[in-house]
């Protein structure tokens, strides 16, 4: 395990990761790619962050680049099918600094690597990654899957000021015609799948089963479907 600097609490931010941390499998013959996460964890209330940029193998994911985000507990970004080196820029728009981790899980579960940097007053900004690489412009296509336990009357999952509810857990499997990836994680997050082909699917399922989902399905920053429900929430799509 690699790791830059552990979590003041590394006791919670451990049983935290334990919670949302899954693996990707291809059939018979799964592939040498781990599950790629990036967790923002605010440090005393809630947090306002962008994302400067997030890339896998050179390659920016631009649909989430700008955009204003809100915290109040962990927030994940996580990657499947994706190739190395992963990383990510997150910075401060508001006072509540923050903890960005990027965990690179194994195909049997365990973390390869762990690395963390913090916001502070003086630094606004971080970059979390697992090495360098040329930027080598725009991943495409560009398949995500935002999923969130929406506040009452929300229309969309992430707005600047709202997440939805934190900590709705769910078990699922996303993939398209090639690939399966099985996952746990925990409300809000994204999902990216890399290196899509011909068509993208998901199962979300609520844990425990009653609580409220919604999963949005964009496909180069257009959102193409949505689905919401209390148990198995299911979107595909032709890409």
């Amino acid at each position: 395990m690699l790791t830059r600097r552990s979590l003041a609490a590394r006791g919670t931010a451990g049983a935290l990761l334990l919670l949302v941390v899954g693996c990707g499998t291809q059939g018979s013959d799964p592939p040498p790619l781990p599950e790629v996460r990036f967790q923002v964890v605010p440090r005393g209330g809630a947090a306002t962050f962008q994302v400067v940029s997030l890339e896998t193998a050179g390659l920016n994911h631009p649909s989430i680049v700008g955009r204003d985000f809100f915290a109040t507990g962990p927030f994940s970004i996580v990657l499947e099918n994706a190739s190395p080196p992963y990383t990510a820029t997150v910075a401060r728009t508001g006072t509540v600094d923050f903890d960005v981790t990027l965990s690179v899980s194994s195909m049997t579960g365990g973390t390869d690597v762990t690395i963390t940097e913090s916001t502070s007053p003086d630094t606004p900004e971080v970059t979390v990654s697992s090495g360098q690489t040329a930027s080598l412009g725009n991943i495409s296509p560009e398949v995500r899957f935002d999923v969130c336990s929406p506040s009452q009357g929300a229309s969309t999952c992430f707005t600047a000021s709202d997440s939805g509810f934190f900590t709705s857990f769910f078990t699922g499997t996303l993939g398209d015609a090639f690939t399966t990836h099985v996952f746990n994680g925990g409300t809000p997050a994204i999902y990216f799948l890399d290196a899509a082909q011909d068509n993208v699917s998901a199962v979300f399922t609520s844990n425990p089963s009653g609580t409220f989902l919604r999963v949005e399905l964009y496909v180069d920053g257009q959102q193409r479907t949505t689905s919401s429900g209390t148990q198995n929430v299911l979107v595909n799509q032709d890409i």
